[in-house]
């Protein structure tokens, strides 16, 4: 993806961090170019905090390992944000959007609580608390998010590099289907384990816990809470590793004990590389929520930028401005994208056509009442070859941080003590 036609308007944002003073203690954290206020502070506090209650219990959240937490993160993105400086980085039209998205959402629901912004932001996020520490903070996650995708999408990787990188890595690029269900009941651990096929595994939990359900979204008799599909090797700790050992079969069971009781696994698939064919195309979406007529307004913005000669640029400029999709953040870009990821049945025929070339464009109008303006970027590559390449890349990535991370000495501080006291 191309940046910099749009001005360093974020840039110019953040530079205000230099000049954004807490109350009484100063800055709490710091860079050359960029500062972290209190408020900043106190509002990456909570969104820490959900981020670590999603993957955690939260009463094992403590004021020390959430300071912790937040001081990597508010580092990382100091870092990050210099980084991104030395590099001339300029965020597009679409990362820009995403910041004032936003923003725009939290004072949409001040109104609709009946409340003032300033008054919904003090009794949501904190008492000290601003919009404009969200906001700054939010343009910080916007220019550090883009200046790791730019470097990324522009690192070539070649497909030898990834297959090297795959084989190299083997867990990381290896798949399997499962079931599962952790006990503390011995009796019911031995059933399990003694169990050769899905169905028995899933009788065998069902006749010992008589208030979980049997799903409703297909008709295996597997309870939605028993199945896992596309789990892969390597981050699925000893199971995984047992199961990508020689000699398995499906329906083989693995018992690990845990901390008060026992989990048992059976492989569903064995572990194998996701040969699924994948498409690359930048997307722009229109639904009714933008237009009165989708399909029209995709036409029109369509023979609008073939009269600009507009280039893949054009499109992804198109996708910021007016596509009704996450993607619009990154141009419409769709990388990696599988049958099952197309957004319609009419998409799905036209990127997947045989016939279709690199720099292909077009305008739908498709059945689901959206229109669509797509740009084809490319085809053929495997889910596991596209997801070792992305691999390599941001390897190179994280490569290129440590390095320029070290040259900036002890230029980047953070105080940890003021982030505990704020977290306590």
């Amino acid at each position: 993806m191309k940046h910099g036609r749009i001005a360093a308007l974020l840039c110019a944002a953040l530079m205000i961090f230099c000049g954004c003073k807490a109350k009484s203690d100063g800055p709490v954290a710091q860079s050359e170019n960029f500062t972290f206020s209190r408020e900043m502070t106190l509002y990456q506090l909570y969104c820490d905090k959900l981020a670590m209650s999603a993957s955690m219990a939260a009463e094992s959240i403590s004021a020390q390992s959430l300071a912790e937490y937040t001081a990597d993160n508010i580092k990382k993105m100091l870092v990050y944000c210099e980084a991104a400086k030395a590099d001339g980085f300029s965020p597009d039209e679409g990362m820009l959007y995403r910041a004032k998205e936003t923003v725009s959402y939290i004072s949409a629901a001040a109104e609709n609580a009946g409340m003032s912004t300033a008054d919904y932001v003090r009794a949501t996020f904190g008492e000290e608390v601003t919009i404009d520490a969200i906001r700054l903070c939010v343009e910080m996650y916007v220019m550090c998010e883009g200046y790791e995708e730019s470097v990324i999408l522009s690192h070539e990787v070649s497909d030898a590099e990834g297959e090297e990188y795959a084989e190299n890595h083997p867990d990381d690029f290896l798949k399997y289907d499962l079931v599962r269900y952790s006990t503390s009941d011995e009796k019911l651990r031995d059933a399990l384990k003694e169990a050769t096929t899905p169905a028995e595994f899933a009788n065998a939990v069902l006749a010992a816990v008589p208030a979980l359900s049997q799903t409703d979204s297909d008709k295996s008799g597997i309870p939605d809470a028993l199945e896992r599909s596309g789990v892969t090797v390597s981050d699925d700790g000893e199971a995984g590793k047992y199961f990508a050992g020689d000699g398995r079969a499906v329906g083989d069971t693995f018992v690990e004990t845990k901390s008060g009781g026992y989990t048992v696994t059976m492989a569903v698939t064995l572990p194998h590389r996701i040969e699924t064919p994948t498409w690359d195309f930048r997307m722009v979406k229109l639904t009714d929520a933008r237009s009165e007529a989708p399909g029209e307004t995709a036409q029109s913005l369509y023979e609008q930028w073939l009269e600009k000669e507009g280039g893949e640029d054009g499109i992804a400029a198109l996708a910021a401005r007016y596509s009704d999709d996450p993607t619009a953040y990154s141009g419409g870009l769709m990388l990696g994208t599988t049958y099952s990821d197309m957004p319609c049945e009419e998409v799905a025929a036209w990127v997947r056509d045989p016939a279709r070339a690199v720099g292909d464009a077009t305008a739908i109008s498709a059945s689901d009442g959206c229109g669509y303006l797509l740009y084809f970027k490319g085809s053929g590559t495997p889910v596991w070859l596209h997801d070792a390449k992305d691999a390599v890349a941001r390897a190179a990535f994280d490569a290129k941080i440590a390095e320029f991370e070290s040259g900036l000495g002890d230029s980047v501080t953070v105080d940890y003590d003021a982030i505990l006291a704020l977290a306590g």
